[in-house]
């Protein structure tokens, strides 16, 4: 199997890497044939990129443009990377929902995260309630693009450890508008704003 990667230095792979794990890019589209994608990603301070390209499901990756300066002078750019990074975390979604019924929650969950909330020893772990939902493709995608257009400010967690848990998140929104989320939840409550707790847990 090709490995797109290889088309990239590794000074710029690990720059778009960085740009991708720190949420720079704003948004994001692929097609419906499942390779074709377009991205914005923030530059500097007011600066946008649009990148486009073709990431086949074999790993082989062209096709690939972007407006930023380095990539005009004919170089592979981070802006590509992170946009290659985005397609290749959708595809691997996408293949998750190859049935009709979605998948379960805890499915989607990183052994990251998994592992996060183990060490964080709550009284209860969310993923006992909530891991064996079924999460459509829509629900996934509406909550990561959440997740992309929300910066994390501060977070407030209330936690009396026998009846009730809150959470309370500070975000900033792509207009530099602010919005608060406050989850609220029992030990013995099962939670149905999957939404909502996707959202938290991409938080945790």
């Amino acid at each position: 199997m090709a490995n797109w990667r290889t088309l990239f230095p590794a000074r710029i792979l690990s720059r778009g890497e960085i740009y991708y794990d720190n949420l720079m890019i704003k948004s994001f589209d692929l097609a419906q044939d499942n390779e074709h994608f377009a991205a914005t990603i923030q530059g500097g301070v007011g600066q946008y990129y649009n990148v486009s390209g073709r990431l086949r499901l074999d790993g082989r990756a062209s096709e690939l443009k972007c407006n930023c300066p380095w990539a005009k002078k004919g170089h592979r750019c981070k802006h590509e990377v992170a946009a290659l990074l985005a397609t290749e975390n959708e595809q691997k979604t996408n293949k998750k929902y190859s049935t009709t019924q979605g998948t379960h929650f805890s499915d989607l969950i990183s052994e990251d995260i998994k592992e996060s909330i183990i060490k964080a020893q709550p009284a209860v772990n969310p993923l006992d309630i909530i891991g064996d939902k079924l999460c459509n493709k829509q629900d996934y995608q509406t909550a990561m693009q959440l997740k992309l257009n929300l910066t994390e400010i501060s977070c407030d967690h209330l936690d009396n450890k026998m009846r009730s848990y809150e959470y309370i998140w500070h975000l900033e929104q792509y207009d530099g508008s602010w919005v608060t989320l406050d989850v609220q939840f029992t030990r013995w409550q099962s939670i149905d704003y999957l939404l909502i707790l996707m959202l938290f847990i991409s938080f945790l």
